[in-house]
Protein backbone atom coordinates (compact mmCIF):
# COMPACT_ATOMS: atom_id res chain seq x y z
CA UNK A 1 0.00 0.00 0.00
CA UNK A 2 1.34 3.50 -0.91
CA UNK A 3 1.99 6.45 1.51
CA UNK A 4 2.70 10.08 0.70
CA UNK A 5 4.52 12.47 2.97
CA UNK A 6 5.63 16.19 2.31
CA UNK A 7 7.90 18.13 4.09
CA UNK A 8 9.77 21.52 4.29
CA UNK A 9 13.27 21.92 4.99
CA UNK A 10 16.54 20.16 4.55
CA UNK A 11 17.25 22.30 1.77
CA UNK A 12 14.29 22.87 -0.23
CA UNK A 13 10.56 20.83 -0.22
CA UNK A 14 10.12 17.44 -0.21
CA UNK A 15 7.43 14.50 -1.22
CA UNK A 16 7.92 11.68 -0.05
CA UNK A 17 5.92 8.19 -1.27
CA UNK A 18 6.83 5.24 -0.26
CA UNK A 19 5.31 1.62 -0.57
CA UNK A 20 5.36 -2.48 -0.02
CA UNK A 21 3.71 -5.18 -1.34
CA UNK A 22 4.24 -9.21 -1.00
CA UNK A 23 2.39 -11.85 -2.96
CA UNK A 24 1.91 -15.66 -3.59
CA UNK A 25 1.33 -16.81 -6.98
CA UNK A 26 0.86 -20.90 -7.63
CA UNK A 27 -1.13 -23.20 -9.79
CA UNK A 28 -1.99 -26.26 -7.59
CA UNK A 29 -2.40 -27.82 -9.84
CA UNK A 30 -2.12 -26.44 -13.58
CA UNK A 31 -3.05 -28.62 -16.49
CA UNK A 32 -0.49 -28.57 -19.07
CA UNK A 33 -0.60 -29.74 -22.38
CA UNK A 34 -3.38 -30.56 -24.78
CA UNK A 35 -5.14 -33.60 -26.54
CA UNK A 36 -5.43 -35.25 -23.69
CA UNK A 37 -8.11 -37.81 -24.75
CA UNK A 38 -6.68 -38.22 -27.97
CA UNK A 39 -7.44 -36.94 -31.90
CA UNK A 40 -7.68 -39.40 -34.93
CA UNK A 41 -6.87 -37.62 -38.13
CA UNK A 42 -9.56 -38.55 -41.15
CA UNK A 43 -9.16 -38.60 -44.73
CA UNK A 44 -12.31 -37.86 -45.30
CA UNK A 45 -15.51 -36.87 -43.63
CA UNK A 46 -17.09 -39.55 -44.38
CA UNK A 47 -19.00 -40.74 -40.97
CA UNK A 48 -17.13 -44.18 -39.34
CA UNK A 49 -17.55 -47.51 -39.70
CA UNK A 50 -15.31 -49.98 -38.82
CA UNK A 51 -16.52 -52.29 -41.54
CA UNK A 52 -15.47 -50.19 -43.78
CA UNK A 53 -11.57 -50.01 -44.57
CA UNK A 54 -11.92 -46.80 -47.11
CA UNK A 55 -12.98 -44.47 -44.40
CA UNK A 56 -10.81 -45.34 -41.19
CA UNK A 57 -7.94 -43.10 -40.12
CA UNK A 58 -4.60 -41.93 -41.26
CA UNK A 59 -2.93 -40.76 -38.50
CA UNK A 60 -3.61 -40.74 -34.48
CA UNK A 61 -2.28 -38.45 -31.19
CA UNK A 62 -2.32 -38.69 -27.61
CA UNK A 63 -0.62 -37.23 -24.53
CA UNK A 64 0.44 -39.96 -22.06
CA UNK A 65 2.29 -39.25 -18.63
CA UNK A 66 2.33 -36.14 -16.07
CA UNK A 67 -0.73 -33.99 -16.91
CA UNK A 68 -1.06 -31.81 -14.05
CA UNK A 69 2.16 -30.15 -11.93
CA UNK A 70 2.08 -28.08 -8.81
CA UNK A 71 4.10 -24.49 -9.65
CA UNK A 72 4.98 -21.97 -6.98
CA UNK A 73 6.74 -18.69 -6.62
CA UNK A 74 6.49 -15.47 -3.80
CA UNK A 75 7.51 -11.89 -4.39
CA UNK A 76 7.62 -9.03 -2.59
CA UNK A 77 8.95 -5.60 -3.00
CA UNK A 78 9.15 -2.13 -1.53
CA UNK A 79 9.85 1.47 -2.69
CA UNK A 80 11.27 5.07 -1.39
CA UNK A 81 10.91 8.43 -3.77
CA UNK A 82 11.40 11.62 -2.87
CA UNK A 83 10.32 14.73 -5.36
CA UNK A 84 12.73 17.18 -3.87
CA UNK A 85 12.42 20.84 -4.87
CA UNK A 86 15.75 22.81 -4.41
CA UNK A 87 14.15 25.73 -5.61
CA UNK A 88 12.28 27.69 -7.87
CA UNK A 89 14.61 26.47 -11.02
CA UNK A 90 15.49 22.95 -10.03
CA UNK A 91 13.34 19.77 -9.13
CA UNK A 92 15.01 16.52 -8.02
CA UNK A 93 13.79 13.12 -8.12
CA UNK A 94 15.39 10.16 -6.21
CA UNK A 95 14.19 6.51 -5.63
CA UNK A 96 15.17 3.19 -5.19
CA UNK A 97 12.60 0.05 -5.34
CA UNK A 98 13.98 -3.22 -3.80
CA UNK A 99 12.32 -6.57 -5.34
CA UNK A 100 13.04 -10.07 -4.21
CA UNK A 101 11.55 -13.20 -6.29
CA UNK A 102 12.01 -16.47 -5.26
CA UNK A 103 11.73 -18.20 -8.66
CA UNK A 104 15.40 -17.33 -9.53
CA UNK A 105 18.12 -19.54 -8.84
CA UNK A 106 20.87 -16.93 -8.71
CA UNK A 107 19.43 -13.54 -8.03
CA UNK A 108 16.84 -13.18 -6.08
CA UNK A 109 17.14 -9.67 -4.87
CA UNK A 110 17.55 -6.55 -6.51
CA UNK A 111 17.81 -2.81 -6.17
CA UNK A 112 16.68 -0.69 -8.75
CA UNK A 113 17.63 3.38 -7.93
CA UNK A 114 16.28 5.93 -9.93
CA UNK A 115 17.36 9.75 -10.17
CA UNK A 116 15.25 12.49 -12.69
CA UNK A 117 15.79 16.43 -12.83
CA UNK A 118 13.60 18.91 -14.47
CA UNK A 119 15.45 22.52 -15.03
CA UNK A 120 14.26 25.94 -15.64
CA UNK A 121 17.36 28.02 -16.45
CA UNK A 122 15.87 31.47 -16.73
CA UNK A 123 12.94 30.48 -14.36
CA UNK A 124 10.16 32.00 -16.40
CA UNK A 125 8.29 28.78 -17.20
CA UNK A 126 9.44 28.89 -20.86
CA UNK A 127 12.56 26.08 -21.43
CA UNK A 128 12.79 23.36 -19.46
CA UNK A 129 15.84 20.75 -19.28
CA UNK A 130 14.87 17.40 -18.27
CA UNK A 131 16.47 14.32 -17.83
CA UNK A 132 16.84 10.77 -15.96
CA UNK A 133 18.02 7.49 -14.80
CA UNK A 134 16.77 4.58 -13.48
CA UNK A 135 17.24 0.88 -13.43
CA UNK A 136 13.98 -1.61 -14.33
CA UNK A 137 13.85 -5.27 -13.16
CA UNK A 138 11.81 -7.62 -15.06
CA UNK A 139 9.85 -9.95 -12.39
CA UNK A 140 9.88 -13.94 -14.45
CA UNK A 141 6.28 -15.23 -14.78
CA UNK A 142 5.78 -18.51 -13.38
CA UNK A 143 5.49 -19.89 -16.68
CA UNK A 144 9.01 -20.34 -16.73
CA UNK A 145 8.62 -23.36 -13.84
CA UNK A 146 5.90 -24.77 -15.82
CA UNK A 147 8.20 -25.23 -19.07
CA UNK A 148 10.98 -26.66 -16.50
CA UNK A 149 8.76 -29.10 -14.81
CA UNK A 150 7.01 -30.16 -18.03
CA UNK A 151 9.81 -30.80 -20.33
CA UNK A 152 12.54 -32.01 -18.56
CA UNK A 153 15.02 -34.23 -19.64
CA UNK A 154 13.63 -37.32 -18.05
CA UNK A 155 10.15 -36.75 -19.34
CA UNK A 156 7.37 -36.31 -17.64
CA UNK A 157 4.61 -36.86 -20.32
CA UNK A 158 5.64 -37.02 -24.12
CA UNK A 159 3.15 -37.30 -27.28
CA UNK A 160 2.44 -40.51 -29.10
CA UNK A 161 2.00 -40.40 -32.91
CA UNK A 162 1.25 -42.89 -34.70
CA UNK A 163 2.77 -40.72 -38.14
CA UNK A 164 0.57 -40.20 -41.21
CA UNK A 165 0.02 -43.35 -42.97
CA UNK A 166 -1.12 -43.40 -46.56
CA UNK A 167 -5.04 -42.42 -47.12
CA UNK A 168 -7.10 -46.29 -46.77
CA UNK A 169 -9.56 -44.24 -48.54
CA UNK A 170 -7.28 -44.61 -51.49
CA UNK A 171 -5.46 -47.72 -50.65
CA UNK A 172 -9.15 -49.89 -49.46
CA UNK A 173 -7.15 -51.40 -46.74
CA UNK A 174 -7.60 -51.09 -42.77
CA UNK A 175 -4.15 -49.62 -41.31
CA UNK A 176 -1.89 -52.07 -39.86
CA UNK A 177 -1.00 -49.74 -36.36
CA UNK A 178 -3.63 -50.98 -33.73
CA UNK A 179 -3.91 -47.32 -32.83
CA UNK A 180 -5.47 -46.48 -36.06
CA UNK A 181 -7.50 -49.76 -36.04
CA UNK A 182 -10.67 -48.11 -34.04
CA UNK A 183 -13.97 -49.19 -32.75
CA UNK A 184 -16.92 -47.67 -32.93
CA UNK A 185 -20.81 -46.94 -33.25
CA UNK A 186 -23.16 -44.39 -34.65
CA UNK A 187 -20.26 -42.72 -36.76
CA UNK A 188 -17.43 -42.28 -34.12
CA UNK A 189 -14.61 -43.84 -33.80
CA UNK A 190 -13.74 -44.99 -30.83
CA UNK A 191 -9.89 -45.69 -28.77
CA UNK A 192 -9.87 -49.61 -29.26
CA UNK A 193 -9.23 -52.28 -27.28
CA UNK A 194 -6.01 -53.16 -28.31
CA UNK A 195 -4.38 -49.38 -28.46
CA UNK A 196 -5.61 -48.97 -25.14
CA UNK A 197 -3.35 -51.66 -24.08
CA UNK A 198 -0.30 -50.21 -25.92
CA UNK A 199 -1.13 -47.29 -24.49
CA UNK A 200 -1.63 -48.09 -21.20
CA UNK A 201 1.87 -49.86 -21.13
CA UNK A 202 3.57 -46.59 -22.77
CA UNK A 203 1.83 -44.40 -19.86
CA UNK A 204 3.52 -46.94 -17.49
CA UNK A 205 6.93 -46.34 -19.03
CA UNK A 206 6.70 -42.50 -18.79
CA UNK A 207 5.53 -42.53 -15.26
CA UNK A 208 8.61 -44.55 -14.34
CA UNK A 209 10.96 -42.21 -15.77
CA UNK A 210 11.55 -44.33 -18.95
CA UNK A 211 10.84 -41.24 -21.30
CA UNK A 212 13.75 -39.41 -22.47
CA UNK A 213 13.15 -35.74 -23.91
CA UNK A 214 15.28 -35.22 -26.90
CA UNK A 215 14.82 -31.96 -26.78
CA UNK A 216 14.57 -30.49 -23.67
CA UNK A 217 14.50 -27.04 -21.92
CA UNK A 218 16.87 -26.77 -18.96
CA UNK A 219 17.80 -24.44 -16.57
CA UNK A 220 20.81 -22.27 -16.85
CA UNK A 221 22.87 -22.48 -13.59
CA UNK A 222 23.01 -18.38 -13.36
CA UNK A 223 19.79 -17.53 -14.44
CA UNK A 224 19.20 -14.15 -12.58
CA UNK A 225 16.60 -11.36 -12.91
CA UNK A 226 16.58 -9.54 -15.92
CA UNK A 227 16.89 -5.77 -15.66
CA UNK A 228 16.95 -2.66 -18.06
CA UNK A 229 19.23 0.80 -17.49
CA UNK A 230 16.89 3.15 -19.07
CA UNK A 231 17.96 6.60 -19.87
CA UNK A 232 16.65 10.15 -21.33
CA UNK A 233 18.03 13.53 -21.76
CA UNK A 234 15.72 16.65 -23.69
CA UNK A 235 14.88 20.05 -23.85
CA UNK A 236 11.76 21.78 -24.53
CA UNK A 237 10.82 25.59 -24.92
CA UNK A 238 7.87 27.54 -25.40
CA UNK A 239 7.90 29.50 -28.95
CA UNK A 240 4.33 30.94 -28.30
CA UNK A 241 1.63 30.79 -26.36
CA UNK A 242 0.04 26.55 -26.87
CA UNK A 243 3.06 25.74 -28.41
CA UNK A 244 6.28 24.14 -27.81
CA UNK A 245 9.03 22.23 -29.60
CA UNK A 246 10.99 19.68 -27.96
CA UNK A 247 14.40 17.78 -28.81
CA UNK A 248 14.51 14.40 -26.40
CA UNK A 249 16.66 11.44 -26.34
CA UNK A 250 15.80 7.70 -24.58
CA UNK A 251 17.95 4.77 -24.53
CA UNK A 252 18.33 1.40 -22.95
CA UNK A 253 20.66 -1.14 -22.29
CA UNK A 254 19.19 -4.24 -20.68
CA UNK A 255 21.37 -7.44 -19.28
CA UNK A 256 20.22 -11.16 -18.24
CA UNK A 257 17.48 -11.39 -20.57
CA UNK A 258 15.83 -14.67 -21.12
CA UNK A 259 16.22 -16.45 -23.96
CA UNK A 260 16.83 -20.42 -25.01
CA UNK A 261 20.13 -21.34 -26.37
CA UNK A 262 21.54 -24.25 -28.66
CA UNK A 263 24.37 -25.62 -25.99
CA UNK A 264 25.20 -27.05 -29.66
CA UNK A 265 26.12 -23.61 -31.02
CA UNK A 266 29.91 -22.89 -31.78
CA UNK A 267 31.12 -20.09 -32.43
CA UNK A 268 30.83 -17.33 -35.42
CA UNK A 269 32.41 -19.07 -38.78
CA UNK A 270 33.98 -16.81 -41.34
CA UNK A 271 31.07 -16.40 -43.52
CA UNK A 272 29.12 -14.77 -40.45
CA UNK A 273 26.71 -18.00 -39.38
CA UNK A 274 26.99 -19.54 -36.27
CA UNK A 275 29.04 -22.61 -36.32
CA UNK A 276 26.93 -25.83 -34.87
CA UNK A 277 29.48 -27.85 -33.21
CA UNK A 278 26.96 -31.44 -33.66
CA UNK A 279 24.69 -32.19 -36.33
CA UNK A 280 21.40 -30.37 -36.37
CA UNK A 281 18.85 -33.53 -36.10
CA UNK A 282 16.07 -33.89 -33.76
CA UNK A 283 18.12 -36.52 -31.24
CA UNK A 284 20.90 -34.01 -31.04
CA UNK A 285 19.43 -30.55 -30.91
CA UNK A 286 19.24 -28.99 -26.55
CA UNK A 287 18.02 -26.26 -25.48
CA UNK A 288 18.75 -24.34 -22.45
Amino acid sequence: MPSRISSRGWGGDHTFKIGAAWGMFGAFPQSIGANLIGLYSFPTNTAFNPSLATIYPWRFQIRLGQIDFDQDDWKVFTYLQDKWQLNRKLTLQLGLRYDRQDLTPTVKVAFAPRFGLAYDPFGDGKTLIRGGVGKFYNLQPIAIEATLLSQAVIGPAYVYDTGQVTSPAQTGTIPTNVCLQPNGSDGLALIGPGCQTFLANERARVNAGGYVNDQPTLDGPDRRLPYLWSYSFGVKRELISNLAVSVDYVGNRGKDQLGTIDINEGPVGPNGRTVTRLARTSSTRRES
